[in-house]
């Protein structure tokens, strides 16, 4: 069977001492178009997230590879704090992904992101 399999990496050192990551495959049902409806955007997206995603003017397939860059972008900050200020809880608005999306803000902390997307093949 041959197919592609997109997944994103996403590593968020602080003071080289905090990391976290997510992976998230594109292949996967789970990440399809349907995710790209308001309800789910506005669950997960700040107000300034919001008007960057919808103000963007990039093809479908495109805006579902920046949805899910910004989710993981959060999953991985959270994981990151959560290990380091032992934090128990998790709300997505709680962290929001700077428009060049190389820093994720968490209150008064902003996380350098560094994002590896990795195209491959298997057969």
């Amino acid at each position: 069977m041959n197919y592609s399999e997109w997944k994103m990496n996403i590593f968020l050192p602080l003071d080289e001492v905090w990391f976290g990551n997510d992976i998230v495959d594109l292949e996967d049902p789970d990440t399809s178009l349907d995710h790209l409806n308001q309800r789910f955007i506005q669950k997960i997206g700040t107000p300034n997230e919001i008007e960057h995603f919808f103000s963007t003017l990039e093809p479908l397939h495109e805006k579902l590879i920046l949805l899910w860059t910004i989710w993981a972008l959060k999953e991985s900050a959270y994981k990151a704090i959560s290990r380091t200020l032992n934090l128990h809880s998790f709300r997505y608005k709680d962290y929001e992904v700077l428009p060049n999306m190389e820093v994720t803000k968490y209150q008064n902390l902003f996380l350098k992101n560094y994002i590896y997307l990795d195209k491959k093949k298997t057969f």
